[in-house]
């Protein structure tokens, strides 16, 4: 199900959990479950967009081709490599 407002219930809880201020907070937004567009609408930004990490299944295991010298051969429209 759907929690409606879950992103600033949830940021709200930590910061009263931490006791303290709160200067920073950093997350991570795995595109392949959404764009983190929910993110934005509360006031996060986007410092960096990482490429996408080609990965494969076998035997059911999920695993990231990170150093296997395939390269992507088209940017994604929208992401800002460095």
């Amino acid at each position: 199900g759907v929690v409606v407002g879950g992103i600033t219930k949830l940021v709200r809880a930590f910061i009263k959990e931490q006791g303290q201020p709160v200067d920073d907070i950093v997350t991570v937004v795995d595109r392949d479950w959404g764009p983190g567009d929910g993110w934005h609408s509360i006031g996060f930004e986007t410092l960096h967009v990482m490429a996408p990490l080609v990965m494969v299944v076998k035997d059911g295991i999920r695993r990231h081709l990170v150093g296997a010298g395939i390269k992507i051969q088209q940017p994604i429209p929208g992401s800002k490599t460095n």
